[in-house]
């Protein structure tokens, strides 16, 4: 039974799944009792482990979830990339929520502070009074991405992971 685990985007979903695992008749999963969920049937996908996530809307993610129950869950996702499958639909889902910024102040370079002064003779003498600590500041922004593996409709899998942005202003 393949694992997508770890998967993260369209190329490599492809290329993990190469499709040709979707005519593989799968084992159906019940659904877990008190959700929205579908039972994946003989048409779905082999049914793998997913991704633990322990916070955020994605801990709340199980397999079988109805499209309808993850849009409510989640929100509607950024992205939809469909993919081509021998039988029934499949598609990536993918999310980026920002869910950190830190700002911080750090010294990016010293730099002399002078002085200039003309003498009678129209000649310039500089003179180097000390130095000046010029700061920065560096924002960090961290983004959680998830991709949901959707079949016919169903959540099948989903795999998170942390992205950081650092800006210098």
């Amino acid at each position: 039974m393949m694992n997508f685990r770890y998967l993260i985007s369209l190329p490599f979903a492809v290329s993990v799944i190469g499709l040709h695992c979707l005519a593989v008749a799968p084992t159906p999963t019940p659904a877990p009792t008190g959700s929205t969920a579908v039972p994946l049937t003989d048409s779905a996908l082999p049914v793998p482990k997913m991704e633990v996530v322990k916070d955020g809307p994605e801990a709340n993610l199980r397999q079988g979830m109805t499209a309808d129950a993850v849009t409510a869950l989640m929100g509607k996702p950024d992205s939809i990339k469909p993919m081509e499958a021998p039988t029934g639909k499949a598609e990536i889902w993918a999310y980026r929520n920002l869910i950190n910024t830190t700002d911080r102040q750090f010294p990016a370079s010293i730099e002399a502070l002078t002085s200039q002064t003309v003498d009678s003779h129209g000649n310039t003498q500089t003179q180097q009074l000390g130095t000046k600590t010029v700061y920065k500041i560096e924002r960090i922004r961290t983004f959680r991405r998830t991709s949901l593996l959707m079949f016919n409709g169903a959540l099948l899998n989903q795999k998170s992971t942390v992205e950081q942005v650092r800006d210098y202003y």
